[in-house]
């Protein structure tokens, strides 16, 4: 019982700070100087300047030869599967709930994708001690590929398409973004294994110690703004907490058990599959034209959801022995 009351204590640590950020934006929000081009402000700032250095000082701080990036592009197997398979749930459920475009990618993706960093890391070195973070690394690493890749291209293809749309274009166009650029170029930093200079790693240090706070306070911006009351926004987000917190859990316990032969992996997977929607998934819907309103509200109700979630899934694995 001990064990559960700190494991709650501690998603509270991981979760509070975050909520008390959502609620300074939706404060904030109707300042005459904020407003909805403050909320526009943070959307570019946190996309552009903020993401990017974040995702390349964490990649060159995290793997440090070509040896590491081995052990990681070795492993990334094991989450790239379960989230492809999360991805075609996600499609069925999606077509099941009759969820409609555009709120249909944000659904794929709010329960497919994870808050791997803000919440997934401190909870996981908490449980588990700092030596685990190499393995969620690997699952953080295939989220943000998957995230970057085919979880924008989800949200694009709900869309109008523009007049002249084609592959080629729809494809430059998630390539070219910064954040994923900024995260390949990490790669390829650490496999020519260049110097970070301290210059370098303290100015994406600052940029990128900003990409929480800005993304938090743009949510309570949009939930202070949203109209909860339009047609389908309660129903959509009923059911994504109904498919994230029944089904979810259920799907990754066993293709976490399938696919996964370490026990210690097992359990930071399986923990790090059922955190919150990305954070940054209201910034990119917003920059791509998809319904950020709903995003906003998926992402901050799973983040207050998961205070109470996370100790669920440690007494499951420790004492239900759903991971086997």
């Amino acid at each position: 019982m001990n064990d559960v009351i700190a494991t709650f204590l501690r998603s509270v640590t991981s979760v509070a700070p975050l909520l008390i950020a959502i609620a300074t934006g939706y404060v904030i929000a109707k300042k005459p100087w904020a407003g909805e081009s403050g909320m526009a402000f943070l959307s570019k700032v946190s996309m552009n300047y903020a993401i990017p250095p974040y995702l390349f000082l964490t990649m060159t701080r995290t793997y440090h030869s070509p040896a590491d990036l081995l052990f990681l592009f070795y492993n990334l197997r094991y989450p790239v599967v379960i989230t492809v398979v999360g991805f075609a749930f996600a499609m069925a459920a999606a077509a099941a709930f009759r969820i409609q475009p555009p709120k249909r990618g944000v659904f794929i993706n709010a329960v497919t994708l994870c808050n791997t960093v803000l919440m997934g890391l401190p909870v996981v070195a908490s449980l588990y001690g700092n030596e685990v973070v190499p393995i969620a690394m690997i699952f953080y690493s295939a989220n943000t590929i998957i995230f970057w890749t085919a979880g924008v291209w989800f949200l694009r293809r709900e869309l109008p398409a523009e007049p002249g749309f084609n592959w080629t274009v729809a494809v430059r166009q998630i390539f070219s973004s910064r954040p994923l650029m900024a995260f390949c170029l990490g790669v390829v930093w650490v496999l020519l294994g260049l110097p970070m200079p301290e210059f370098l790693a303290r100015t994406c240090e600052l940029a990128g110690g900003a990409m929480t706070p800005l993304s938090m306070l743009f949510i309570g911006f949009v939930i202070r703004f949203a109209d909860i009351t339009a047609p389908g926004k309660l129903r959509n987000l009923g059911f994504v907490l109904l498919y994230r917190y029944l089904f979810v859990p259920a799907l990754t316990a066993l293709l976490c058990r399938w696919l996964v032969a370490d026990a210690t992996m097992r359990k930071v997977f399986f923990l790090l599959c059922n955190m919150p929607a990305m954070a940054q998934l209201p910034i990119v819907a917003k920059d791509v034209g998809s319904d950020y309103e709903s995003a906003s509200m998926i992402a901050a109700a799973t983040t207050a959801c998961s205070m109470a979630a996370v100790p669920i899934y440690m007494f499951l694995i420790e004492y239900g022995g759903i991971l086997g």
